[in-house]
């Protein structure tokens, strides 16, 4: 009879070894894999920070080549001189500070729906003047810079979804 309960008391004693081993080992492995995740989502998070940095970059290289080429435009046209002129001066200068607002602002992990909202909403005027005075030399530059509007315009929508209307950097 001691013989039978020292065998119990064994088995028992190395099925409770093995299955603390076993469930040790599951722990391990199930942190590796949520490491694995945890690292392959910071790694998804840096590519898309970089994307954006990178399209808030070409909207502001091409809204200097937009307004040089919108510049030279007007000088060789009725307009060169006049209050139109100034009027997309005035549009340029909001959406240059609608842009760095926003550039600022999304570098320092705020909210920036008003800021592209603000910055889609002088494009809109600069693109209204566009086409208004027929200002072909600024045609090509302009629909560059559409599409990286829209591109932002895109993100935007996808993030608000993504992040219950909240983006953050």
């Amino acid at each position: 009879m001691m013989n039978l309960i020292r065998r119990i008391t064994l088995a028992t004693l190395l099925v409770t070894v093995a299955s603390s081993s076993l469930i040790t080992v599951a722990n391990a492995q199930g942190g590796y894999q949520n490491r694995d995740r945890n690292e392959r989502r910071n790694d998804q998070r840096e590519e898309f920070r970089e994307r954006v940095e990178d399209l808030l970059g070409r909207i502001e290289d091409g809204t200097d080549r937009l307004r040089r080429s919108v510049d030279d435009s007007l000088d060789d046209s009725r307009i060169n001189n006049t209050n139109r002129e100034d009027e997309i001066n005035e549009f340029f200068r909001e959406f240059e500070k609608a842009t760095k607002d926003l550039k600022n602002r999304y570098r320092s992990e705020q909210s920036v729906q008003t800021e592209v909202r603000e910055v889609l909403d002088s494009a809109r005027s600069i693109d209204n003047f566009i086409q208004r005075y027929d200002l072909d030399d600024a045609q090509d530059e302009w629909e560059a810079m559409e599409r990286d509007l829209e591109q932002l315009q895109r993100i935007v929508t996808a993030a608000e979804r993504r992040n219950s209307n909240s983006i953050r950097r």
